[in-house]
């Protein structure tokens, strides 16, 4: 039995397997999170990983998701008394145990390359769920000249990923465009950006074209192409991976301007857009690892200053904008 520790930034995930060819695959998702050597504390959560052939949906389990999923093609996902469990028919299968906060996986032989998609980030987001944290689609950026950071969300397709970048070449670091992982601590929120490529789209190639040379491959169906942020470095500011406290939330959105400008906006209103791409609900209600994070997003919609951004033409104008904000709330910048 191989095994294998990757860094929750202070908890751990523990993941087994009978083949080292599983566990690099999976662990393609969590790069930089490895842990050299031996690890004495107990794991939050742990995945064992197996090729053979994927497990059936319990009997007893009621569908919650049943459908396409992109590229992976069919796909059920039931609730078994609160066991979850996901399957892709003789490709792979994923059975979380949330009370034993424990995974199995198994893939098909000619199916490994699933291990880092759907599956994969299920078993991740689980891990993040046992350990206190909650997994949530957004941006994270240091602050010019601060180790604290902004989140910037916005649904995807509608320039989260322009913005982080263009908000970058104006002094703000990168932790991530697309996936933050959030701690509160009584009223103290932090957060860590989740080690992934960054997908840029064709026409944000066209409004930085800085980005174009460090795009790999080719345009895939969705007019994207992939770039990792550790290759960014030479340009802007990529941060290390770390928790870092979180001091304001920014939620985009595009507007007919030139100039962007922030505004304050409510609890209710941030909670209710966040929750809109952050929460899920299927045929049985709302799951309980999604009761979760709806109570972590409205913690952090209570804990920081939250802020609508109406985006403008002008690119810079977005750091300002944002600057300019957090300066209003007495938290300077720099």
């Amino acid at each position: 039995m191989i095994v294998r520790h990757f860094d929750l930034i202070g908890p751990f995930l523990r993941v087994e397997a009978d083949d080292e060819r599983l566990i690099e695959r999976f662990a393609g998702l969590l790069r930089g999170l490895a842990v050299e050597g031996s690890v004495d504390a107990d794991p939050a959560f742990t995945l064992r990983l197996w090729e053979g052939t994927p497990a059936a949906i319990p009997g007893t389990a009621t569908v919650v998701y049943e459908g396409k999923i992109a590229w992976e093609g069919d796909c059920l996902y039931a609730d078994d008394g609160g066991d979850m469990h996901l399957l892709f028919p003789d490709h792979i299968s994923l059975a979380l145990y949330p009370e034993r906060k424990t995974a199995d996986m198994v893939v098909a032989p000619e199916s490994i390359s699933r291990l880092s998609a759907t599956a994969g980030m299920l078993a991740i987001d689980a891990a993040i769920d046992a350990s206190g944290q909650f997994l949530l689609h957004s941006a994270g950026l240091t602050l010019p000249g601060s180790d604290r950071q902004v989140l910037v969300f916005a649904r995807s397709g509608t320039g989260k990923t322009t913005t982080s970048l263009a908000l970058a070449e104006e002094g703000f670091g990168l932790c991530s465009d697309d996936s933050m992982v959030i701690r509160q601590d009584g009223s103290s929120v932090s957060g860590w950006g989740l080690p992934r490529d960054l997908k840029v789209h064709r026409k944000t190639a066209e409004l930085l074209p800085w980005v174009t040379p460090y795009l790999k491959g080719v345009w895939n169906d969705e007019d994207e192409r992939a770039v990792a942020s550790a290759d960014l470095a030479g340009h802007i500011r990529v941060e290390t991976i770390a928790r870092r406290p979180v001091s304001g939330v920014f939620l985009l959105e595009r507007g007919d301007v030139v100039r962007s400008r922030a505004e304050p906006i409510s609890q209710t209103d941030t909670l209710v857009s966040l929750a809109a791409d952050n929460v899920r609900t299927g045929k049985t209600g709302l799951l309980a690892s999604h009761r979760r994070r709806f109570a972590g997003l409205a913690g952090l919609a209570s804990s920081v200053p939250t802020f609508k951004v109406t985006v403008g033409s002008e690119p810079r104008s977005t750091a300002e904008a944002i600057i300019g904000a957090m300066q209003r709330v007495q938290q300077p910048v720099g």
